[in-house]
């Protein structure tokens, strides 16, 4: 299979071109021989088309294909660094995109290729993503979190990289594929602050080396911690992380208008979160009820998962327990989908930690969630999250829109009798008896959108 650059889009063959020619540039910075003006290298070739279809467009087999491709060639230029690069981002895009035990056989295939005993670039690589697999798909009994510590985290890899005898651009890509993977991992056990940290590390390395596919992920969990995080923030450290949230926001925008298919889930995901940080309830649940769909949709199931485990999160925390019991249950099976044994013991963990009873929040917590910035309202947010169920805030906006009892019904997919239900049980919880009372009604509680 062979791409011609001439039959893409102009966007995308300008994108492919200067790809081509940074990878030559690290290549040369990479101590391999020759100059990044020598004749086409088709590994860098093959490596900066698969990348460009795989982030771009839907065009996964042929992408993956070329990945692969690379992945297997040898190269005067680009033999060590990018034939490992190829690897890794093909093995990323699986685990992102589809399930983990694709990704496991994967690893298996791109074994095969080494000489037993092989001690390179491209097998350190494959080490990283193979543990943080292998993490995530067996590690559901024992101490996980030991196994963590000892496998990823307590490391120092910024001394065991030099040492290691890895040239310059390989030792980059390294560091910042431990660091973003750390994160990842920091995440399974909510130590924010430690994901912050590995994500602080990683960013500082993201302009040398632009491993695209998994930065898409690592801004996600990125933003998460942040707002998970914001109330313990200095001022200081609130500025450059709000700067570092426009930037996730801006860029997974772009990647979503380009390819929305693979990156409207992350979209989603990240404005579901700048909306919490700011108070917004319940277009926080919108976007992530939305989130959910677009990562069903295309088999995006961690990130389906990891919606529905945030939305949880925060049912849970306005009191709605038992909506957030059954949201639980929800990401829970899209995890096992996934793959991911180890997801659904932290699943697991953070059900028990937010089973405290109300009473039992102290004061520290209630001060500084307080410091956050939220929407006058003369109702708290656990108060406007048990006022109303998802089903009923979907009905009341659809009657705020002008819609008919009926057409309503034809939207959500159910009889008539049953909207009529919910707009009973919207009257009695609202305490009003007209349609547009109610609409005016939640809007004054901030259960809808003033624009509606």
């Amino acid at each position: 299979m062979s791409l011609r650059v001439e039959e893409l889009s102009a966007e995308l063959a300008n994108w492919i071109r200067r790809e081509e020619r940074r990878a030559r540039q690290w290549a040369i910075s990479s101590d391999n021989e020759g100059s990044p003006d020598e004749a086409e290298d088709p590994v860098i070739r093959k490596y900066s088309e698969g990348r460009a279809l795989a982030l771009w467009t839907d065009r996964n087999e042929e992408a993956y294909y070329l990945l692969f491709q690379a992945a297997s060639g040898n190269s005067p230029l680009g033999s060590r660094l990018h034939t490992g690069l190829s690897m890794v981002e093909h093995i990323h895009f699986i685990c992102a995109r589809g399930r983990l035990q694709e990704a496991e056989s994967l690893i298996e295939r791109y074994r095969k290729l080494m000489v037993p005993g092989e001690r390179s670039f491209r097998s350190e690589l494959l080490d990283q993503v193979f543990g943080f697999v292998h993490l995530m798909r067996r590690a559901e009994t024992g101490a996980l979190e030991e196994v963590v510590r000892e496998t990823v985290v307590a490391k120092d890899f910024e001394e065991d990289v030099p040492a290691a005898g890895f040239a310059n651009s390989e030792a980059v890509f390294l560091l910042f594929n431990k660091h973003a993977y750390g994160a990842l991992l920091h995440f399974l056990f909510r130590d924010f602050p430690a994901v912050l940290r590995s994500a602080d590390k990683a960013f500082k390395r993201v302009p040398s080396a632009d491993m695209q596919a998994i930065v898409p992920e690592l801004r996600v969990y990125d933003t998460i911690a942040i707002s998970e995080s914001w109330d313990k923030l200095k001022d200081s450290e609130r500025t450059r992380y709000k700067a570092r949230l426009g930037v996730h926001h801006s860029e997974l925008q772009s990647l979503a208008a380009a390819n929305p298919k693979h990156y409207a889930i992350h979209s989603l995901l990240v404005a579901a979160e700048l909306q919490r940080l700011f108070g917004q309830q319940i277009e926080t649940l919108r976007l992530y009820d939305q989130a959910v769909i677009a990562g069903d949709s295309t088999r995006h199931y961690g990130y389906a998962a990891l919606s529905l485990e945030r939305m949880a999160l925060m049912l849970a925390s306005g009191g709605a327990t038992k909506i957030a019991d059954t949201t639980r249950k929800e990401a829970g099976l899209r995890y096992r989908k996934w793959g991911a044994a180890a997801k659904i013991r932290a699943l697991n963990r953070t059900k028990d930690a937010t089973d405290e009873p109300p009473e039992s929040t102290n004061d520290e917590k209630n001060r500084s969630y307080s410091n956050r910035p939220t929407t006058s309202s003369s109702i708290d947010s656990a108060t406007k999250l048990n006022l109303l169920s998802l089903r009923e805030l979907e009905v009341l906006e659809w009657i705020a829109r002008g819609l008919s009892n009926s057409e309503i019904a034809n939207e959500l997919g159910i009889v008539t009798g049953t909207v009529k239900n919910h707009i009973k049980s919207i009257y009695e919880k609202l305490g009003v008896n007209k349609r547009m009372i109610a609409v005016q009604r939640a809007k004054d509680l901030g259960l809808l959108q003033s624009e509606l």
